[in-house]
């Protein structure tokens, strides 16, 4: 890690603080910075999810953001709902 010193709007940094929950300006800042590189790949999970399944509304879906969250593919997903299909199959 870094040592940097640079200048803050207190205003700014005590918003973030409060809305990502931290506790020290370190914190939040490390936090902030994070969460803001995470985006990109969320939304490449998210489009992925709506070329995958076509169903905007089914972005609602309280399980969706299960779907979504880093590690997790909407080809692992593709393949589950296949192979839940296919074990259906068989028990018929």
């Amino acid at each position: 890690m870094s040592r940097t010193v640079i200048d803050l709007d207190d205003e700014a940094l005590e918003a973030a603080r409060a809305e990502l929950g931290t506790s020290t300006k370190v914190e939040t800042v490390n936090t902030a910075l994070r969460e803001i590189a995470a985006r990109k790949e969320r939304a490449r999970r998210v489009r992925e999810a709506k070329y995958l399944f076509g169903d905007p509304e089914g972005m609602a879906d309280p399980g969706f953001m299960e779907m979504v969250r880093p590690g997790y593919t909407a080809r692992q997903e593709l393949g589950r709902q296949r192979a839940a299909a296919a074990a259906a199959a068989e028990g018929e």
